[in-house]
């Protein structure tokens, strides 16, 4: 591609809108996650995620995908960060 010539594929980040402080929170607070959990478990110091949430600091692009993702996806074991399972789903039984 040559330079100045504009990119009709795109990112990820087109197809998602902006993460607001409110979505932040309630993410973190859907999944059962403390802020200081949340911020160690993405490797950002827990006074950042204070920020964040108060809307001291715009949540960033990459910020933003991590928390929808690790709020988003289970653990090895079928329950979601918090230790919630969401409605309707069951964790997968091992093969004996």
């Amino acid at each position: 591609m040559k330079s100045g010539q504009a990119d009709s594929v795109g990112t990820i980040f087109d197809a998602l809108p902006p993460m607001t402080s409110t979505e932040l929170r309630r993410l973190r607070k859907a999944v059962g996650l403390t802020q200081r959990a949340l911020a160690e478990r993405l490797g950002f110091h827990p006074n950042y995620f204070a920020q964040l949430e108060r809307g001291d600091v715009p949540v960033r692009e990459v910020v933003a995908l991590a928390v929808r993702y690790v709020c988003a996806v289970p653990k090895a074991n079928g329950d979601r960060p918090g230790g919630r399972r969401p409605s309707g789903l069951t964790a997968p039984r091992p093969d004996h």
